[in-house]
């Protein structure tokens, strides 16, 4: 990969990270159970993963004609996703563990997500890895996050990196999106969710956490 030398790794949270896309599925269901609605498999992997709360609201209010707002039922979905981690954690994605492995005192690494920050942070504790990110960019921090480029220019600002020195993780077109309108490069690894995104800001896209490891083993100097 040409280019200014890579100092840090900026992944994402769910579905990079942790393998949590089918767990959100299951609670954005809980929350409309109440209005007599429910989102199918296929709906969510179009239309849902990968987007924030708020807007995956406001969807469902457009496409049910809820009497709710957004802002009610992204609310409710956060109580719900707290409750869920009450007592565990989404589990890491396969090979993380060992990615992480080899990446830490290589790379400096940071998550941005636009997830909670309770969320990231019940990961980040439970699976031990506290220690290995240096800087976490959640939805907390954003006015707007992904496709919005905010949370990657606020990670940047952050570790005091140009955006050539950064490289993204996402599992998403809406992340790898975001990462590219940083100006940062992003490797894709499509989930079965996700695999009908469009990812063709990537500078690749991969079968896995591993095949990613090995590229940057090959690529990144």
């Amino acid at each position: 990969m040409s280019g200014a030398v890579v100092r840090a790794l900026l992944i994402d949270h769910d579905g990079t990270l942790v393998d949590s896309e089918s767990a959100h599925h299951q609670l954005w269901n809980v929350v409309l159970a109440p209005f007599g609605v429910s989102i199918t498999a296929q709906e969510y992997e179009r239309d849902y993963a990968g987007l924030p709360a708020l807007d995956n609201g406001a969807q469902c209010v457009e496409r049910f004609g809820l009497a709710a707002s957004a802002h009610e039922l992204a609310q409710a979905k956060f109580a719900a996703t707290r409750a869920y981690l009450q007592d565990r954690a989404f589990p890491l994605m396969p090979g993380v563990a060992g990615a992480l492995a080899q990446w830490r005192g290589r790379f400096r690494l940071g998550v941005v997500t636009g997830a909670r920050s309770f969320a990231v942070q019940n990961s980040l504790a439970r699976h031990g890895l506290v220690d290995a990110f240096e800087c976490v960019v959640s939805a907390d921090d954003v006015d707007r996050t992904k496709p919005d480029p905010a949370c990657y220019r606020l990670a940047l600002q952050r570790m005091g990196l140009a955006p050539e020195e950064a490289l993204a993780i996402e599992d998403t077109g809406h992340g790898v999106d975001a990462a590219a309108d940083a100006g940062v490069r992003c490797l894709a690894i499509p989930t079965t969710l996700s695999a009908g995104h469009d990812f063709s800001r990537a500078c690749a896209v991969l079968p896995s956490m591993e095949a990613a490891a090995s590229w940057i083993s090959r690529f990144v100097k």
